[in-house]
């Protein structure tokens, strides 16, 4: 009876183990629908302090969302909660006529979406 559980119990630890690295190592990208977007705010942090610029041309929220939804990323991880870059807010609106908010925060190689953050690997 006790090495069945152990062997349970191992065979537990491998299945989680296994399931790990295939997310750990599964490929994501950002997915909203450019249709619904009516506005991007990127803030930038540098030397002068946080500079905010607002998209609400249609051509430009076309544009940098083909760049942004081209951004492949990996490698999941709680975030450090250091240091940012680059803070972007993508404001839609449903059919309904409610607001919605995708962010994420970009760092020097690292997208932080919520409270997981992963490494690009292609922008």
């Amino acid at each position: 009876m006790k090495s069945k559980k152990v062997i349970l119990s191992l065979l537990f630890v491998l299945v989680m183990v296994i399931i790990y690295l295939i997310l750990y190592n599964k490929t994501y990208h950002i997915k909203v629908n450019t249709d619904n977007i009516y506005e991007i705010q990127v803030k930038t942090s540098d030397a002068d302090g946080l500079n905010t610029k607002t998209i609400t041309n249609v051509d430009e929220i076309k544009d940098y969302m083909d760049d942004a939804l081209n951004m492949k990323f990996t490698h999941p991880k709680f975030n450090t909660g250091k240091g940012w870059v680059t803070s972007v807010d993508i404001k839609m609106r449903k059919k309904d006529g409610s607001e919605w908010i995708y962010g994420y925060t970009l760092f020097d190689d690292r997208i932080n979406i919520g409270s997981i953050q992963y490494k690009i690997i292609s922008q």
